[in-house]
């Protein structure tokens, strides 16, 4: 009876995890992010090359991966492709990490790795970011599988594990750039939980000789190499994409982890992982979180009694890789909720393992009183989800998603569309973006039109032959004294994300035939 509820309680939460995931990917609008990766992956998509880029917008592995699903499944040419429809090529990595946990149950338990499915359906971060079209999904999914190999390879040293470990590394890598911290958390938290574990200790002291750490060190830079040097190198025909890569962190990437534009406070991440109202609504993974703290402070007690099972001593290294991350992210200035996915993946690993605790009382009305414990923290859980997910998902409001598109730029999109349409110019019809901040998403929406325009830092000498002209608050008196007759345009206000306004200009005449095709 007691397998019956759990399974059915498991089931349940995945299902809605999925449900939820749905809905976020046909209605959520087009992040500026989404927007960037689509057109980088359509290069590659049309063309056939890639080459790295070191200034962004991170590794090739995700364009490689939507290059070769799209080719065998895609619907669509790359004229009528819509990110929705990209969407759907990272969602299969919410599935094996749901695999992921549970090919890891030998060394948490089954009914923890079952557990760890149910969380991670359930969390609200991982409901938004499992169908966002940007390298996180995929990068917490190899993370995970990195530091499950690493804890294969304390607990069965050999080279086969050293290389598993260390191609998920070069994947990993390869995707993000900031894998360095999580290689950094991983590192530290095997190092301390081998420390605190007599068996793991013993275990490794007496297999590691030195012949056999040369050859366990060659076959993980070896395996390292064979994934991460052809994404890099595009196979062979960018070899210089390598050198590109690393100078990228100095170029780029350390210089954006200390930019002020994106700054949050110290406590950024941790209110994401506990609890926050915004304008009347809660946000957060709180119920997860007390799970996960279960987890996590039954696994403590049983290391510092002495107790120390393989089982609770994984537990502690899965733990510390979550902590470890978020706390090297909460010192970085540059902060957005996606960052802390991948360590959500190991919270979710260890609320699974709280929730097992419950499930594993002997006695009978504790049994009951633990289940009275844990259906409400899920219904809590799944409230949660309907404001980050469902009611908020295009909602600057809500605190999971970071300079996110509001859904007034598809209005936007809309009445450029029907401009080129009663114009009988089409994907011609002549529109310039003159912007101090960046116009994405909407180079995406308009990729197909011939003669449009972005400038940011000028405006061009031809101003007045163009039909639409848009604005942004830190360009529209500029724009404005240049036109000859300011009152030949009809202007018009529309968001594109949260305090930015955009000031649309469309030429009094095709305003009026647009009023006209309305009526």
């Amino acid at each position: 009876m007691r397998k019956l509820i759990y399974i059915a309680l498991l089931c349940s939460a995945i299902v809605v995890g999925f449900g939820i995931r749905d809905f976020n990917m046909r209605n959520r609008a087009v992040h500026a992010d989404e927007s960037e990766q689509a057109s980088t992956f359509l290069r590659l998509f049309s063309t056939g090359h890639y080459s790295y880029n070191p200034n962004g917008p991170h590794g090739p592995t995700l364009y490689y991966w939507t290059n070769a699903i799209q080719k065998l499944f895609g619907e669509y040419g790359s004229s009528k492709l819509r990110v929705s429809d990209l969407r759907k090529n990272v969602l299969p990595f919410f599935i094996f990490i749901l695999c992921a946990y549970v090919l890891f149950s030998p060394f948490i338990g089954r009914a923890a790795a079952w557990g760890a499915c149910a969380c991670f359906s359930l969390s609200g971060l991982a409901c938004i970011y499992s169908t966002y079209f940007i390298h996180e999904i995929m990068f917490a999914f190899l993370v995970f599988c990195a530091a499950a190999a690493a804890w294969f390879f304390a607990l069965r040293p050999s080279s086969l594990a050293a290389a598993i470990a260390g191609s998920f590394m070069g994947l990993a890598l390869a995707t993000k750039e900031t894998a360095v911290i999580s290689f950094a958390a991983l590192a530290l938290a095997l190092i301390l939980s081998v420390l605190i574990s007599p068996d793991l200790r013993k275990d490794l002291k007496s297999a590691a000789t030195p012949a056999k750490c040369a050859v366990w060190t060659a076959s993980f830079l070896g395996a390292f190499a064979l994934c991460f040097i052809p994404l890099l190198s595009s196979f062979g025909s960018n070899p210089g994409g390598i050198l590109d890569f690393i100078s990228s962190y100095s170029q780029h990437f350390f210089a954006k982890s200390a930019d002020a534009a994106h700054e949050g406070s110290p406590s950024f991440y941790w209110l994401l992982m506990t609890l926050q109202s915004s304008e009347g609504a809660r946000f957060g993974e709180l119920p997860i979180t007390i799970l996960a703290l279960l987890g996590f402070s039954h696994a403590s007690i049983k290391l510092y009694k002495g107790n120390c099972s393989r089982e609770s001593a994984c537990v502690f290294f899965l733990a510390l890789n979550a902590l470890l991350c978020i706390i090297a992210l909460s010192f970085l200035t540059y902060k957005t909720p996606w960052l802390i996915l991948s360590a959500m993946t190991f919270v979710c690993a260890v609320a699974g393992y709280g929730i097992s605790l419950l499930f594993h009382i002997k006695n009978r009305y504790l049994w009951i009183l633990g289940l009275a414990f844990l259906i409400p923290l899920g219904y809590w859980q799944y409230k949660l989800d309907t404001n980050a997910a469902l009611r908020y998902h295009s909602d600057p409001r809500n605190p999971f998603l970071y300079a996110h598109t509001v859904s007034d730029a598809a209005r936007l999109r809309t009445r450029i569309f029907e401009s080129g349409h009663v114009s009988q110019k089409y994907n011609s019809l002549p529109v310039a973006f003159i912007m101090g901040e960046t116009p994405w998403p909407m180079p995406w929406f308009l990729r197909n039109y011939e003669n449009i325009g972005y400038w940011k830092d000028s405006i061009p000498d031809n101003i007045g032959d163009f039909d639409i002209i848009v604005t942004d608050y830190k360009t529209n008196a500029n724009v404005i004294k240049r036109l000859n007759d300011p009152s030949d345009y009809v202007h018009e206000l529309y968001g594109l994300r949260k305090n930015l306004i955009l000031n649309v200009y469309i030429k009094k005449q095709l305003f009026e035939k647009l009023m006209n095709s309305e009526d």
